[in-house]
């Protein structure tokens, strides 16, 4: 009861605690003009932003859903000035997806390092620089936070054979999320390097698998989209 307790604590109620300080208890003074349905619409389907889609979609729908429904809600203070046509339906929806997928990225990183005597300690400290980061509010960061996590926990806790489907599934909706999913595969390779440099089919495939999902989906994007 007590170790479920304190992976409540850790992976859940202080990592929602904190980000709900980081979206109420201050605003954003960098991320502005987004926190309606043309303004992240606006933002996200140009640049660089086209092609972090996952998270985008993420938060639009989520919107789609709170936004009949949200009248009354709590935004914050200065919200106007973030946004004077912003509604507090799509502000949520930020909050939710950014909130909920920080702490299932942290519960994943606590599966990770279960067998570490400061596994709660490193999770809250994570989860606390993570709530810091919000100071930028976007619908793509906490939910790549989470897939790099459920990467940590393949590469730590699988063999190479066994990892290697979950980890191209991961690396693939990692980089649909942020461009930056090649971190996973490099991850991998500090991890296994001894396996690797010695010509271990599994960890090669586990690796080459990986990095293959990072060049498809970047190049596959953008030979949809277009490049920017």
């Amino acid at each position: 009861m007590m170790r479920l307790l304190r992976f409540v604590c850790a992976a859940w109620v202080l990592p929602a605690g904190f980000s709900l300080i980081a979206f109420f208890g201050f605003f954003t003074n960098y991320t502005t003009d987004v926190f309606s349905a043309a303004g992240l619409a606006g933002q996200y389907h140009r640049s660089v932003f086209q092609y972090r889609v996952l998270g985008r979609y993420l938060v639009s729908t989520v919107a789609g859903v709170f936004e009949p429904v949200s009248a009354g809600w709590p935004v914050p203070r200065a919200f106007l000035l973030m946004d004077p046509i912003g509604s507090a339906g799509t502000y949520w929806a930020y909050v939710v997806v950014h909130t909920l997928a920080t702490c299932i990225g942290c519960s994943l990183l606590l599966a990770a390092l279960r067998r570490s005597a400061a596994a709660e300690f490193v999770v809250v400290a994570v989860s606390m620089a993570v709530a810091l980061a919000a100071f930028v509010v976007t619908p793509y960061d906490g939910v790549f936070f989470a897939f790099q996590m459920a990467a940590i926990l393949v590469t730590l806790t699988m063999t190479p054979n066994a990892a290697l489907v979950p980890l191209a599934v991961v690396t693939g909706l990692a980089a649909l999320t942020r461009e930056t999913a090649y971190f996973i595969p490099v991850f991998f390779l500090a991890v296994h390097h001894r396996a690797i440099v010695a010509r271990d089919r599994a960890a090669r495939a586990a690796f080459t698998t990986s990095s293959a999902a990072v060049v498809l989906v970047y190049v596959g994007g953008r030979a949809v989209v277009g490049w920017s």
